[in-house]
């Protein structure tokens, strides 16, 4: 399981992360402005914010964002990233989100991209729930361990670790898994989209574009996805529904 420090590492150097990764983001960020289209939401926590893609269309002039990662360089990408007018609206946090302090409980939490990299998903999920106004929603993503392209892309990587070793181990969860823990913390499933990521060696045949555009022609948009068993990549809508 990594440890902080090693993630704060990888993603000290954003760039490496965030390219070739774009038709990626715009998915989850679709999806999760689908997921909450026509809901009134005051303030909103961005667990493992990255460059702020996912979170900033939810700013508005009347409503609250915390922008929170571990990587101080993912933090300076987001703070260039937020409009000059919202400022104001922005806290920007850099700091683990298990010892990280905050004023008040939230109506929306994002927990995109982070759960494959923690040491508890379970103590992660727990505090989510607790950080959550009641009939507030947490949306969180899971690559899938129990699904065939997982273990095809496992496959793959530790063929590639032999050439390229990986800096260290991401923890492994199934779409269950996560599904479970929010249900023992108070969250009920309320909504899903399932895609799938690409297999080995795309990304170097496709650009971001193209590989945009295949994902959307094989799936479809959230709330009309297709094939959803083809889908690896797992988006996840909870609503907390009591206060275990």
């Amino acid at each position: 399981m990594p440890a902080v420090e090693q993630v704060k590492a990888v993603f000290e150097r954003p760039e490496q992360y965030l390219h070739g990764s774009r038709h990626n983001i715009c998915i989850r960020t679709e999806t999760v402005q689908s997921f909450v289209a026509g809901r009134q939401i005051d303030r909103i926590l961005d667990i493992g914010c990255g460059d702020g893609s996912i979170s900033l269309p939810l700013l508005r002039t009347d409503n609250w964002l915390t922008l929170l990662d571990v990587s101080s360089a993912m933090i300076n990408a987001a703070t260039r990233s937020v409009p000059t007018n919202l400022r104001r609206n922005v806290q920007l946090v850099n700091s683990d989100f298990e010892t990280a302090h905050f004023e008040s409980r939230f109506d929306l939490i994002l927990c995109i991209g982070v759960l494959a990299h923690v040491e508890s998903p379970e103590a992660v999920v727990r505090r989510i729930a607790t950080l959550l106004e009641e009939n507030g929603s947490a949306i969180a993503q899971v690559t899938d361990s129990q699904h065939p392209v997982s273990q095809l892309t496992r496959s793959w990587g530790k063929v590639r670790t032999i050439l390229v070793p990986s800096p260290y181990d991401v923890t492994s969860l199934s779409a269950k898994d996560v599904i479970d823990m929010f249900s023992a913390a108070g969250c009920q499933l309320v909504d899903e989209y399932r895609y799938s990521t690409n297999l080995p060696g795309t990304a170097r045949l496709l650009s971001d574009g193209a590989l945009y555009k295949l994902t959307r022609l094989l799936h479809g948009y959230h709330p009309l996805g297709r094939n959803a068993r083809l889908g690896n990549e797992c988006l996840l809508h909870f609503r907390r529904t009591s206060s275990n």
